[in-house]
């Protein structure tokens, strides 16, 4: 937990809070039972479609190379987000 108050520092990186992931993962849920599945390319489709991912599939690097430096900047000064 302490790398995703890290998170905020590398755009377009999100971590975003439980209540709100939970809505919106809620109302995907209700969207994917509500309606057919289409025909897709590949299985991998799968997860392109609907996705709610923080920001990972857009960003430059991997995940291993910026986990100690989230880390630290959590734990020394952790993002908060502007209201």
């Amino acid at each position: 937990a302490t790398a995703l108050d890290g998170f905020g520092y590398f755009r377009p990186l999100e971590a975003f809070e439980p209540d709100c992931v939970r809505a919106c993962l809620a109302a995907l849920l209700a969207v994917e039972l509500s309606t057919p599945m289409p025909a897709l390319p590949s299985p991998f489709h799968l997860f392109t479609r609907h996705g709610f991912h923080g920001g990972f599939w857009r960003f430059p690097y991997s995940s291993d190379s910026i986990g100690s430096s989230a880390y630290v900047l959590g734990m020394v000064r952790p993002w908060r987000k502007e209201a």
